[in-house]
């Protein structure tokens, strides 16, 4: 086997591990990947709208499921895939839980990458039935994206199976962080990184807590007055030091910004 270099960002683009042990193309020789930095267990099932996403039979990211037929995740997710296994239903990501309803997939439409709108729509092969561990999550309606603009100040939460640490592999049960969303400005100032423009979220990561490889494509999700609804998909991590720890702030596709678009290609009504 080789070990092949990811190609590298100055916006480190949470992918599954900055080195990829390859085998044979679409083979790995271990599902290394990704954990929350910080945070805690979340309670089993509390997000039924995570899923997990197997790359090739490999990698891993992490999606939002928004309707019984789509998945929403990042686009640098599937630049380089062909072949997506989605993993509903779970809270321990290595075991065969009774509530798991796993499905393969081939179809997706991508949106960017990285630096332009990191999205992506995975079509699952056939409706998923919703219970009580498999649920979609509410989108943001238009006045509500209207009304919270600028989105800055609030207290947000990211889920994944991702990375504790630089060095780790996936963690064997679903995290969750609490974060608070800064202004553009303030990350630019202070950190240094790239003009984005307003369609990302940013997340002051310092004091050890943020995202990580693997948890990339999962969900921000904002709670507010007992709604909860989604409004980022996890899309760089570390700032300019390119490590998960120690890192200085974390990115986000806003989704807000991409209501027409998820509207226009998969039919889901937007609320006004």
């Amino acid at each position: 086997s080789s070990c092949v270099a990811m190609r590298a960002f100055s916006w480190l683009v949470v992918a599954i591990s900055s080195v990829i042990c390859q085998a044979a193309p679409g083979q790995f020789v271990q599902r290394s990947s990704t954990r929350i930095i910080g945070g805690a267990e979340a309670t089993a099932h509390a997000y039924p709208w995570q899923v997990g996403i197997w790359i090739n039979g490999g990698s891993f990211c992490g999606g939002s499921l928004i309707s019984d037929m789509w998945v929403l995740t990042a686009g640098h997710c599937t630049s380089s895939g062909d072949s997506f296994e989605i993993v509903m239903g779970a809270h321990r990501i290595h075991e065969e839980e009774a509530s798991q309803v796993s499905m393969v997939s081939s179809e997706f439409i991508f949106h960017g990458g990285s630096n332009q709108g990191d999205m992506s729509l995975i079509k699952l092969p056939q409706p998923v039935s919703f219970n009580e561990y498999i649920k979609p999550v509410p989108l943001p309606t238009a006045s509500e994206c209207e009304q919270d603009e600028p989105f800055i100040g609030k207290s947000v939460t990211a889920t994944g199976w991702g990375k504790f640490s630089d060095g780790s592999v996936l963690s064997d049960y679903l995290r969750e962080v609490d974060l608070v969303t800064i202004t553009e400005q303030v990350y630019r100032a202070k950190y240094g990184g790239a003009v984005r423009g307003d369609d990302s979220i940013y997340t002051d990561a310092t004091g050890g807590h943020g995202i990580c490889s693997g948890d990339s494509g999962g969900p921000l999700v904002y709670k507010n007055g007992g709604t909860t609804t989604l409004r980022g998909v996890v899309s760089i991590f570390g700032g300019s030091t390119g490590f998960c720890e120690g890192a200085r702030y974390d990115g986000f596709a806003k989704v807000c910004k991409f209501l027409q678009w998820i509207h226009d290609n998969t039919g889901i009504t937007i609320e006004p």
